[in-house]
């Protein structure tokens, strides 16, 4: 997975807490980000959304469908300074 940092802005501004986004699993594990459900910053939600588009997943398998389906997920990405 693709490591998911602060933007510079971001740290300098001691901007912290949770960005979350809804996204769509595909078949094939890829990820579509469909939209933003709560933001921090511009900078950081773009990152956000660019990061966890490159994701890869192991597609979800549905037994009554005897393979794999499209799953819609939300996701969130906590952000701390230390």
């Amino acid at each position: 997975q693709t490591p998911i940092g602060y933007t510079d802005e971001a740290r300098r501004l001691g901007i912290q807490g949770v960005v979350s986004v809804q996204a769509l699993i595909r078949k094939d594990g890829t990820v579509q980000v469909l939209r933003l459900l709560h933001g921090l910053d511009r900078g950081i939600d773009d990152t956000v959304k660019q990061a966890v588009q490159e994701w890869r997943f192991q597609p979800s398998i549905l037994r009554m469908r005897n393979g794999p389906v499209d799953v819609l997920v939300n996701i969130n990405v906590s952000f701390e300074l230390q």
